[in-house]
């Protein structure tokens, strides 16, 4: 892979890692970041590539270089279809969006679904792919807030406010992303949070 990487040559003596492997919608394609920096000391400092293969033929690609990352993207995941992207994105400076992509076409083309709620967040598209979810990291007093975004009409409904409560006896920056996920049939939701005191899974009717 790191024959396709579109600066091989900043990668000689880096700490190399991958993470966020995730399938699209049937199965014929995962996406992953690769990532880099100088040292493992130094892991904040990384520098992200997204890449896309199929499982048919799998030959990675480069779909997103760093120049899309920098301060701009937060998450990324599959979309409606096999091709289809969706990332947070704010390129422009001025607030996050929900962004689409079609990882085929060249050149790169972004359309805005939503602006939505105004801070960096993990979206998931609904099974019939006409809503939303989306979280937030936590505020200054640990709230953190999942919402409904209509993907025709851009709207952002506030379904709930968690309080990140850190547990007790744990040391140093703990933190845990809902992470909202659709159940198939598109009626339930579940989401990770540590609001109890202690990190657990929560299953919501909607």
């Amino acid at each position: 892979m790191i024959a396709k990487h579109p600066y091989r040559y900043l990668l000689e003596g880096k700490h190399i890692w991958l993470n966020h492997a995730i399938f699209n919608c049937d199965s014929t394609k995962v996406l992953w970041l690769f990532r880099s920096c100088e040292t493992p000391e130094a892991i904040r400092n990384w520098q992200t590539f997204m890449y896309t293969a199929s499982l048919k033929d799998p030959q990675p690609e480069c779909i997103l270089p760093e120049v899309y990352w920098t301060r701009a993207i937060s998450h990324q995941i599959w979309g409606r279809d096999p091709n289809e992207i969706l990332v947070d994105a704010n390129w422009d400076g001025k607030g996050h969006r929900a962004v689409v992509f079609d990882e085929t076409i060249r050149p790169f083309q972004a359309e805005k679904i939503s602006d939505s709620h105004g801070r960096m967040a993990h979206m998931v598209f609904s099974p019939d792919g006409t809503q939303m979810l989306a979280d937030s990291y936590p505020n200054q007093d640990g709230t953190q807030v999942l919402c409904l975004i209509d993907c025709a009409s851009g709207a952002v409904t506030q379904l709930a406010h968690f309080k990140h409560i850190q547990p007790a006896g744990t040391p140093g920056d703990i933190r845990c992303d809902l992470h909202p996920r659709w159940s198939q049939d598109g009626k339930r939701i579940t989401v990770d949070s540590i609001h109890g005191g202690k990190r657990a899974v929560y299953r919501l009717e909607l």
